[in-house]
């Protein structure tokens, strides 16, 4: 028997805040890249021009540093189908 979706907790690095969509079909691995693409704009569009590296500043003082690498990977699209609740 075959899985067709199983949201999962990515437990490399410890990252258990990390939601993954594992063995989805590919409606659901495209859901899943639409959506962290969709995050990426908005969250370019939110800080108004600002660089990376002053929203990773922002995030630290939040609690939790989400790096400048991380921000651009949002805003040009190229994280995949990967999101940790932090990120968002």
């Amino acid at each position: 028997m075959t899985q067709k979706t199983n949201t999962v907790f990515d437990v490399r690095n410890q990252m258990r805040h990390t939601i993954r969509v594992a063995n989805a079909d590919d409606d659901g691995q495209r859901w899943a890249r639409e959506l962290v693409v969709q995050v990426g704009k908005a969250i370019k569009d939110a800080r108004s021009g600002k660089s990376a590296a002053w929203l990773s500043d922002r995030t630290a003082e939040l609690g939790y540093r989400v790096s400048p690498t991380v921000i651009a990977k949002l805003d040009s699209g190229h994280r995949g189908s990967v999101l940790s609740v932090p990120e968002l």
